[in-house]
This record gives C-alpha cells, sequence and structure tokens, in this order.
C-alpha cells in the first residue's frame, strides 16, 4: 500500500464544495501569485538598485548575509510554518491555538539561535561582523508567520496581503537608510523592522487569534515531532538554493559574488511559478489525502501540464534574452552574469517542479524521503561548486546547480512513480518544448532588429508570448492551455 495516505488516527475531513482541487488550488495561487510576484519583484529591484548605488563587493556582503538567513532561519523555524499547513486543516476548531503556539516557539527558536550567531561572529568573524544584523532577522521574521496561519485556514487572499506589506515597507526603507550612510546594514535592518512591523499587527489586531492567545503544549509536541524530519528537508533545500553564492563567495570573492546575486535574480525566474504553487497546494493536497483521493489524476499530472506549458516558454525566452536583461537593468560590469544567468534558468525550470510537488510530501508521510532528495541536491550543488568553482567560475557553479536540481527532479519522479504509479503525458511535454524552442528562435531573430538594450528585451518579450500563444493554441490545438483559459476565464468572471 502506497505511503502517500494520511495515518490511522487521522479523520477525513469532509468535501469542501464540488470544485476539483486543482481549481482550488488556481484559486488560492491566484492569490499567492501576486504576493509571489510582488516579493521576488521588490527584492529584485532592490538588487538592481543596489547595483548601480553599491560596488560589487557590498552588493556581495549584503548578498551573503541574506543567504545565511535564508538557511539558518529554517533552522529557526523547525518546520513551524508548514506544521501550520497540517494542524489547522486537522483542527479547526483551535486555529487561533495553533498560530499562537507556533509563534512563540518561533520566537523561542529564533532567539537562541541568534544570540549564538551573535557570539560566533564576535568570536569567529564567520559572519564577517554582520553577526547582530543576522541574528535581529532571525527573531523579527519569526512574526512574519502570520502569512502561513492564515495560509492554512484557505485565506489566501489575507495572508498574501501581509506577505505583501512586509516587502512594500523593505523597499523605500532600504533605500531611505542606504542614502543615509548605512550601505551595507540599511537593507538587513530596514528588512528587520518590515517584519516586525506588518508580523506582530498580523497577530494583535485580528479578533479571531486574540480570542484564543494561549500556549498549548499538545500542540507543541506535535509541532517539534513533525520538525524533526521537515526541517532537516527545508534546511537541505534551502542550501541547495543558497549554496552557489556561499561558494562563490568564499572561494572566488565578493565581487564574483555580486555577479551570481544578478544572474539568480533574473534565472529564478521559471522557479516563481513552483513556490506559487506550494503554498496553496498543501492544504488541499492535505485534504485529497485525508479523504482517499487519487493524487495522482487529480493533483500531480494536471499541475505538471501546467507548470511546464507555463515554465518552458519562461525559460526559453529568457535564455535567449539573457544578455539585453542583463544590460537593461545593471551596470556593464555585471555582464559576466549572462552564461551563468542561461545556466540558471535551466535550472530554475527543474526546481520549480521539485519545489511544487515537494508540498505532497510535506502533509503526507514521507518527509524522510523528501530529505533524501533535497540531501542529494544540496550535496551536488555543494560538491560540484566547491571543485569547479577556481577552474570555471560562476558558470562553471552555475552548472553544478544545473546539475543537482536534474538529480533532484529525477528523484522526486522515482518515489512518485513508484507510490501512486504514475502516467506522465510524454508526448504532450516534448511538444511543449519544442514550441518553447521554435519561439526562441524566432526571439533571436527579432531581438537583432534593434540595437538598444531595453527594445530588444520589449520586442523579443513580445515575440515570445505571441509565438508561443500561436504555436499552442492554433497549430497544437492543445487542450491543456483550452482548459488553462477557460479556468482563468471563469475565475476572473466570476
Amino acid at each position: 500500500m502506497s505511503t502517500l495516505l494520511p495515518s490511522l488516527d487521522e479523520k477525513p475531513l469532509p468535501a469542501r464544495g464540488a470544485r476539483s482541487p486543482v481549481r482550488q488550488i488556481f484559486d488560492g495561487s491566484v492569490w499567492y501569485a501576486i504576493a509571489v510576484v510582488v516579493n521576488r519583484f521588490v527584492p529584485g529591484i532592490l538588487t538592481v538598485i543596489l547595483a548601480w548605488w553599491l560596488e560589487p563587493r557590498e552588493l556581495g556582503i549584503i548578498s551573503f548575509v541574506m543567504a545565511y538567513y535564508a538557511i539558518l532561519s529554517l533552522v529557526a523555524d523547525w518546520s513551524i510554518a508548514y506544521a501550520i499547513q497540517k494542524l489547522i486543516p486537522e483542527n479547526r476548531e483551535r486555529a487561533g491555538q495553533v498560530a499562537w503556539t507556533a509563534l512563540f516557539m518561533r520566537l523561542g527558536f529564533s532567539t537562541v539561535l541568534g544570540l549564538a550567531c551573535w557570539g560566533a561572529d564576535a568570536a569567529t568573524r564567520v559572519f564577517r561582523g554582520y553577526g547582530i544584523c543576522l541574528a535581529l532577522l532571525l527573531i523579527t521574521s519569526s512574526f512574519g508567520i502570520i502569512v502561513y496561519v492564515h495560509n492554512a485556514s484557505c485565506r489566501f487572499a489575507l495572508g498574501s496581503l501581509f506577505s505583501i506589506a512586509v516587502y512594500v515597507v523593505w523597499l523605500p526603507l532600504a533605500l531611505i537608510l542606504v542614502k543615509l550612510g548605512l550601505r551595507t546594514t540599511g537593507p538587513l535592518l530596514a528588512l528587520c523592522i518590515s517584519f516586525a512591523a506588518s508580523g506582530m499587527s498580523g497577530f494583535l489586531f485580528d479578533p479571531a487569534l486574540r480570542e484564543q492567545m494561549a500556549f498549548v503544549r499538545s500542540i507543541a509536541v506535535q509541532i517539534l515531532r513533525f520538525g524533526a524530519w521537515a526541517t532537516v528537508a527545508t534546511l537541505l533545500s534551502s542550501f541547495a538554493d543558497q549554496v552557489g553564492i556561499l561558494v562563490v563567495a568564499y572561494r572566488i570573492g565578493d565581487a564574483s559574488a555580486g555577479l551570481f546575486k544578478v544572474a539568480t535574480t533574473f534565472g529564478v525566474l521559471p522557479a516563481l511559478l513552483g513556490m506559487i504553487v506550494v503554498l496553496p497546494l498543501m492544504p488541499i493536497a492535505k485534504r485529497s489525502l485525508l479523504n482517499g483521493e487519487d493524487v495522482s489524476s487529480t493533483l500531480i499530472r494536471p499541475l505538471l501540464r501546467y507548470l511546464l506549458l507555463l515554465g518552458l516558454p519562461i525559460a526559453a525566452a529568457g535564455f535567449v534574452l539573457a544578455q539585453p536583461i542583463i544590460r537593461t537593468f545593471v551596470r556593464d560590469s555585471y555582464l559576466g552574469a549572462v552564461w551563468p544567468m542561461r545556466i540558471l534558468l535551466g535550472a530554475s525550470l527543474l526546481r520549480m517542479l521539485v519545489t511544487a510537488f515537494s508540498g505532497i510530501l510535506f502533509v503526507g508521510q514521507e518527509l524522510k524521503d523528501l530529505a533524501m532528495i533535497h540531501g542529494m541536491v544540496a550535496a551536488i550543488a555543494l560538491l560540484g561548486g566547491v571543485f569547479l568553482a577556481r577552474v570555471g567560475g560562476v558558470t562553471a557553479v552555475a552548472a553544478a546547480n544545473l546539475a543537482s536540481w536534474t538529480v533532484g527532479a529525477a528523484l522526486l519522479y522515482r518515489f512518485f512513480d513508484r507510490k501512486v504509479a504514475l502516467r506522465l503525458e510524454w508526448g504532450r511535454y516534448l511538444r511543449y518544448a519544442a514550441s518553447a524552442a521554435v519561439m526562441a528562435g524566432f526571439v533571436l531573430l527579432a531581438a537583432k532588429l534593434v540595437h538598444p538594450a531595453l527594445g530588444q528585451l520589449l520586442l523579443g518579450g513580445c515575440v515570445a508570448g505571441v509565438v508561443y500563444l500561436l504555436l499552442i493554441v492554433c497549430v497544437q490545438r492543445d487542450l491543456g492551455i483550452q482548459e488553462f483559459v477557460r479556468t482563468l476565464w471563469s475565475r476572473t468572471a466570476g
């Protein structure tokens, strides 16, 4: 029997309406997509502006601290954010108690880890004198858990608005502090203030949460048990994501780390689709598992179809337009990021798939398998980057990243194929890939018609969208895109 089933002590939840799980995920993803776009757009814009204002070494230092924060915050979180996605659907009447217990636990873990980082930096300079900033980031980010509380209750709009608020406040405040002379610490301190202001207001001004303010020991025990393997999985996933910057910073230098940061800023675009899907997917997948539904037909195949339908053209267009993108948004001193960005687009496409479908394993009973997959990805990215960085520079580190996510996607496919007898639509995926390749050829020809980088970017983007839609809708007459358009139209019309 497949282990993609709820444990015996869990009671199935009643079905919620007549909508399919994919439609429910789509509804949640609409709001979460807005949050992800803003939350990726704001740091991207901030990186672009700082690339004009700061030297590569200074931008590399900020990226270095943020990379450590991305990894260590997962240790402090102990997968509490993901545990909420499992516990609130199982205990809807005690959602407020789950939320407050999770917040108190996260604050406690973050404080202990933050003080440890501060002390270690004071003794060894391992964080290059920015240990106090790292500690503040860990503690204040605890309040960001309000986003996951609302998401677990399927209040996607409210959760997305809180998530957006963090980054909307961060951007102007960071720029003000940089202009005031805090060239490296300004963006870090601004993010701390934004987390605290947005998250605290979410907990204190919500009447439903205020009425159930409590720390419940039994809930804390469940969170601790869930976090044992879940934290390993998320930590390894984040490490695989950030290891490139860390390897470049240590092995090559801060200036090269700045180049790699620019490459990852634009190369991450396809992976955003997986990030948009995974959070709404988790509570809905949990309900599907509790109700004994076939996740292969109701979730995996339809989502894979839509992700590749959208992800392949983004990666192909980005590959062709990599140089115009770099020239448009940053200085010419960052042109060394062109080929790493192209390679990272391919890695990002595979990361999109691993990220999205990891959500099913998180709410099931397969956290050990998920940890193994992300562990393999992290090991290949780390070892490949360390051994190749001195020889091939940032391009070789990007290639190691591509190899790692290729292995991760293969392992995830092997897992699902073994557990749920996965039947993939390979012919359809190949048609999407062929259409994306043909579209890339047209984009390359269009980009040669104009010389300014901005003109190449705008014309190439328009050509990419028009050509790909014509190939999919008119030439292939693909039913998947027709279903996607109908779903989008009914969602917007409703």
